[in-house]
């Protein structure tokens, strides 16, 4: 079967795709009841620079760019050809401990200098830590300074372990990322636009608790927080900080 193409999928209607979707992919920061609901699902075909184009033909500005990864524009065939390249040569290799690749090494040279010409005065001998997305970024970041100022302090100093610093200090009305750490960080409880979906549908719908419950759950740490102990001014992250 490989490089055979599903002509099934390629020629399937919209409503075939949509009964497929309710049956088989569970989105993100929902309920299945939302995908379901009286707003239409947008399903998406193909995209030029900005510009996204669903399966019948309607154009959209992408005005959050994918999922705000997409920010050098859709279709582009020159980044898709050097993909390819790069696939068809090395797609992915080890980097813990003594391990790395060529190219690796390349864009975190290029990144350090660009943070020391970005701040002069701030960054010198920088080096980077990659990632594989924004939410695994928060998350070593966080584990970064929890090391320095609870173990380690600086380098060739004996002031390791003797601030004990553990709250974070996070923006409001944010999204920091789905893990478990980064989603601690935000201090509102949101519902991902749940009287948004469920216009049209009957009060006994939008009310079941076992619908809100996908949409409405606590951030990570409230579920091993007691919040009777959180100060006055404090939200979910920084008061579970003091429990590392």
């Amino acid at each position: 079967m490989s490089g055979q193409t599903n002509k099934n999928t390629e020629t399937a209607s919209y409503s075939d795709l949509k009964a497929s979707d309710e049956a088989h992919q569970q989105h993100g920061f929902g309920h299945p009841l939302m995908q379901k609901g009286p707003r239409q699902l947008v399903i998406f075909e193909s995209g030029d620079g900005a510009v996204l184009r669903d399966v019948e033909g309607k154009e959209y500005l992408d005005a959050m760019a994918g999922i705000t990864v997409a920010h050098l524009g859709h279709g582009r065939t020159d980044l898709a050809r050097v993909a390819f390249e790069q696939m068809s040569k090395l797609e992915v290799s080890s980097n813990p401990l003594n391990l790395t690749n060529s190219n690796a090494i390349k864009v975190c040279e290029r990144l350090a200098g660009l943070a020391a010409q970005a701040f002069p005065d701030k960054i010198t001998g920088s080096r980077v830590y990659l990632t594989a997305g924004g939410a695994e970024g928060v998350e070593a970041a966080y584990h970064l300074a929890l090391r320095y100022w609870s173990k380690s302090g600086p380098l060739d100093s004996s002031v390791g372990g003797v601030y004990k610093k553990q709250k974070l200090i996070s923006f409001r009305n944010c999204y920091h990322g789905s893990t478990f750490i980064p989603a601690s960080m935000k201090p509102e409880i949101s519902d991902y636009g749940w009287k948004r979906w469920m216009e049209g549908q009957p009060k006994e719908v939008y009310d079941h608790p076992a619908h809100r419950m996908f949409v409405s759950i606590d951030p990570p740490h409230e579920l091993f927080l007691d919040k009777s102990k959180m100060k006055e001014g404090e939200n979910v992250g920084q008061a579970a900080g003091s429990y590392s």
